[in-house]
């Protein structure tokens, strides 16, 4: 047999011989010919896992329509105007069963205004932001079912922290109250719920808050500061 041929036995039995080892030892490191998952995929990854385990996230917002009683025993209004406002929230739940899930919500009502005069000299001009914590629950008729449409209905119980500026003109003397205080709150709601690609889904629907008793003016209670 010549040089070069036997030269070319020797490569290709040693190349058999390095390739067997390496499928029998199982150490044979392959990573090279995989490429890192991109970070947006491995993200994605990570959500779908936790939606599959029931867990869910929630951003809402909403346009509230204000409305507010104010109970003052002399007072005799001759104007009154409650500004709208806006909200804006986050939930954290679980689904506990295959319709009903279990939240904590925290929110947060932009600065409000509300003036009203009584008189022909007495004006009591208002700011209120409220912000709350919430226990959530919603029972959703669509979530076991293939149905993309379907409706909800939701209920929380918590607390409203209300922060109060109020500015009062009554003959003419101008007095500036500035106060806060936790309340007892609750929330009513319900709508339609559309299934979107990934599990998401996007809720439009009405709800019904009260924040609890507002502050005290001269010793009477303005209640209630109520939204929808």
């Amino acid at each position: 047999m010549s040089k070069i041929a036997k030269t070319s036995l020797a490569l290709l039995a040693a190349g058999l011989l390095s390739t067997s080892a390496l499928a029998s030892s199982g150490t044979q490191d392959t990573s090279f010919l995989k490429a890192d998952k991109p970070v947006a995929e491995t993200k994605m990854e990570m959500v779908e896992e936790a939606m599959s385990k029931g867990r869910y996230v929630v951003l809402e917002g909403s346009y509230d329509f204000n409305q507010y009683d104010p109970k003052y025993t002399n007072a005799n209004r001759t104007s009154d105007d409650f500004d709208n406002s806006k909200t804006l929230g986050v939930r954290v739940g679980k689904m506990v069963d295959k319709n009903v899930g279990v939240d904590f919500g925290l929110s947060y009502k932009f600065p409000t205004d509300y003036n009203f005069s009584s008189g022909t000299s007495n004006t009591y001009k208002s700011q209120v932001k409220t912000t709350r914590l919430m226990l959530n629950g919603t029972y959703d008729f669509g979530e076991a079912s293939a149905i993309k449409l379907a409706p909800y209905v939701t209920a929380g119980l918590g607390a409203a922290y209300n922060k109060y500026s109020t500015t009062t003109k009554l003959s003419g003397v101008s007095t500036t109250y500035n106060n806060s205080d936790w309340k007892f709150a609750y929330t009513l709601g319900g709508g339609l719920s559309y299934k979107l690609p990934n599990e998401a889904k996007i809720n439009l629907g009405y709800r019904f808050s009260d924040d609890g008793d507002a502050y005290k003016i001269n010793g009477v209670t303005t209640k209630r500061l109520q939204s929808h």
